[in-house]
């Protein structure tokens, strides 16, 4: 797995059309509806070793992870938690030592999962609102 920085548009649309067809086909819901946002931002993608997409977040310049997103069948293999560990690094090198994090309520057992595994302090404001730090 590879992990890349601002990709460009049409591979994120990859993943915003199969994220669109989940949210659109489950029972249950993804959680989020797209991978854009209207303030300023940045991206990264899990690539696959065939450069496939496999995942994706948008992080928002204020040091949020915004949205959050693997597809369904690469879940369960780490692609969300290298993506998150890889936004954790570029930020507390850009000096940031928290990062806020709006929880969905089917992410909530993978958020538990990975503070618990990466041994994470964190408080949370919320039902679904936690700062994390980093």
């Amino acid at each position: 797995m590879n992990i890349v920085d601002n990709p460009e548009k049409e591979i994120l649309e990859i993943l915003q059309s199969q994220l669109s067809y989940e949210d659109n086909n489950s029972s249950f819901g993804v959680g989020i509806v797209d991978l854009w946002s209207d303030i300023p931002d940045w991206h990264c993608i899990a690539l696959a070793d065939d450069n496939v997409p496999i995942g994706a977040c948008t992080v928002l310049n204020t040091g949020e992870l915004y949205k959050l997103y693997a597809s369904p069948a690469h879940r369960h293999k780490k692609v969300a938690a290298n993506l998150v560990l890889h936004v954790i690094s570029v930020l507390k090198a850009a000096g940031e030592d928290k990062m806020f994090i709006e929880v969905a309520k089917q992410s909530l057992p993978f958020w538990n999962k990975f503070i618990v595994f990466n041994n994470i302090k964190f408080e949370q404001v919320d039902d679904f609102k936690i700062i994390l730090e980093i």
